[in-house]
C-alpha cells in the first residue's frame, strides 16, 4: 500500500501529517481547503518506514547467512585438502556430524 504525506503550508508554518494512503490524503486536502482557500496543501507519496527497515534487516541477515555459509564451505574445502591439520576435527572429516 502506498502511504502518503500531507503537507499544509499556512501563515503559521508548515505541517506534515502522515496519511494511510493517497485517497485519505486527497479527502483531507479537500476538507482543509474548505476551511481556508489561501492555504497550500500537497499530497506526496512516501515510503513505508516499517517495510523499508524490515527489508534492510532482511538484506543484512541474508548477507550474514551467505557469509557464514561461505566460511563453512571454505572450512570444509580446507579440511578436505588438509585432513591432518589440527584445525580440522576428525569427526567432521568422516562426515559424522
Amino acid at each position: 500500500m502506498l502511504k502518503a504525506l500531507m503537507i499544509v503550508s499556512a501563515l503559521s508554518g508548515d505541517y506534515q501529517i502522515p496519511m494511510e494512503n493517497m485517497d485519505a490524503c486527497f479527502k483531507a486536502k479537500v476538507e482543509v481547503v474548505k476551511q481556508d482557500k489561501d492555504v497550500k496543501v500537497l499530497c506526496i507519496p512516501r515510503a513505508d518506514k516499517h517495510q523499508e527497515s524490515h527489508q534492510k534487516m532482511e538484506n543484512m541477515f541474508n548477507f550474514f547467512m551467505g557469509f557464514v555459509s561461505r566460511l563453512q564451505q571454505e572450512q570444509q574445502d580446507f579440511c578436505f585438502e588438509n585432513p591432518l591439520n589440527e584445525a580440522c576435527d576428525v569427526v567432521e572429516k568422516n562426515g559424522l556430524r
